[in-house]
């Protein structure tokens, strides 16, 4: 065979390999780029609003901007938490029909809690505010007794720590229980958003504190 032809169809072959691999990448780029796009279609955020009143009494209105956005967020541990609930628009209307669906708990948890929960009817905003505060209680109170390790709030942290200091932060100490809870005690959470992704039939939280 002619050397040149013999390089040619060397060379050939090689372009082929490198433009099949080429395709096999945009195809697989494509695909991912697809699959992030149906996570958005499938996961969705569920807003929590209170009434124009309650916000307005609630929290300092002076600095709000004009476009009457009563968005909020929900602190767990509140005497007036059923009070505070009981002024959110829609609280009571179905905002998930699935009827069995899991809770994800893993903000300042090291080992995160998946809670399956149940309703013959669905879930309305209610139902998830009380499961989340519900659940969050629970894991604080069995990290509480499963824990070998001392648990020492922020404050009493701070007095030991660094007592002269009002000013530096200083974090909730890791305990070793069920979760290996850090960073902060259950009074200060504050519930910032819900979503729901309905093809896992997943709920999963932003926690602030």
């Amino acid at each position: 065979m002619d050397r040149r032809k013999s390089k040619k169809t060397k060379e050939k072959g090689e372009k082929g390999k490198k433009g099949e691999k080429g395709e096999k990448l945009k195809k697989k780029e494509k695909k991912s780029k697809e699959t992030k796009k149906q996570s958005k279609k499938t996961k969705r955020e569920i807003k929590i609003k209170v009434t124009t009143e309650f916000y307005n009494e609630f929290y300092d209105t002076s600095d709000e901007d004009e476009d009457n956005n009563t968005d909020t967020c929900v602190k767990l541990d509140d005497s007036n938490f059923e009070k505070f609930i009981d002024n959110i628009i829609n609280i009571n209307d179905i905002v998930i029909r699935d009827k069995s669906i899991s809770l994800l708990i893993e903000t300042y948890l090291t080992n995160p809690a998946e809670i399956i929960l149940k309703n013959i009817n669905g879930f309305s905003l209610r139902d998830l505010l009380n499961a989340i505060r519900e659940n969050y209680i629970r894991i604080f109170e069995e990290e509480r007794q499963t824990s070998t390790l001392p648990e020492e709030s922020i404050s009493k942290r701070q007095q030991r720590l660094n007592p002269n200091n009002k000013n530096f932060l200083i974090n909730r100490a890791e305990t070793n229980g069920k979760y290996g809870i850090w960073g902060h005690d259950f009074s200060d959470l504050f519930l910032e958003g819900i979503f729901y992704d309905s093809k896992k039939k997943q709920v999963t939280l932003n926690i602030g504190s």
